[in-house]
């Protein structure tokens, strides 16, 4: 009777797990389908899912999802599927400075954070002041009730800009509000570049003109981090 009841308790796990991990695959597929949008939360590069990082709008090829969301993107997407990726240790980043005897950097916004460094790490921020006073005028908000009409005035702005030989650098969340207004640009006859994930490749070519004469750059958050 105890052997009985051991392989009925075995048999009743087993029938728990395989369901628990049935109703993973379907909460996993539901978020890929619903949640995760192309070109905004990821890209399909190569034939592969790249992340793309939300703060930044650059390409994450080291990152996978966890618990068989990246599959189910796979699945989505119609692209192989690579295998699982495994955790195979974990460190914070407060963990790693303190593996350092001195740590130090310097940073264009390290002033906002201030607080947080003391407290966490024990840095003190020192702001170094610019050479030259600051000639930039911080213009009012402006606000639009209706998305087309933002964007008509970005076009407007622009038009403007390189008609008086000026440079102007529009910033935007997602790759796909780039290709919108670079559409409604170039139906505008405004030359212009655009950079953001999808074109990480041409990121130093693209800033390295930015700042030139009736310069039109389209960028998402990425906007020239890290290039010289």
């Amino acid at each position: 009777k105890l052997s009985h009841h051991r392989k009925e308790t075995e048999r009743s796990h087993r029938r728990i797990s395989r369901l628990g991990a049935q109703m993973n695959q379907i909460h996993q597929s539901l978020i890929a389908h619903t949640l995760l949008n192309m070109d905004k939360d990821y890209i399909v590069s190569e034939g592969q899912i790249v992340l793309i990082d939300q703060t930044t709008g650059r390409k994450r090829p080291e990152s996978r999802y966890r618990h068989s969301l990246q599959t189910a993107l796979e699945i989505k997407e119609r692209v192989p599927l690579q295998p699982e990726s495994e955790t195979l240790a974990k460190i914070s980043v407060r963990g790693l400075m303190h593996q350092y005897k001195m740590v130090s950097g310097m940073t264009g916004t390290a002033i906002s954070s201030k607080d947080e460094f003391l407290r966490e790490y024990g840095l003190k921020v020192t702001l170094i002041p610019t050479t030259n006073a600051t000639k930039r005028s911080d213009l009012p908000t402006r606000l639009y009730t209706y998305q087309t009409d933002k964007f008509q005035a970005i076009v407007g702005q622009a038009s403007l800009c390189q008609y008086v030989d000026r440079p102007i650098l529009i910033i935007t969340p997602t790759i796909a509000e780039t290709e919108q207004i670079s559409k409604l640009l170039t139906n505008n006859a405004i030359s212009h570049r655009v950079l953001n994930a999808l074109k990480s490749d041409e990121e130093a070519k693209i800033v390295k003109y930015a700042g030139q004469p009736r310069a039109v750059t389209v960028a998402t958050h990425m906007a020239g981090r890290g290039t010289d």
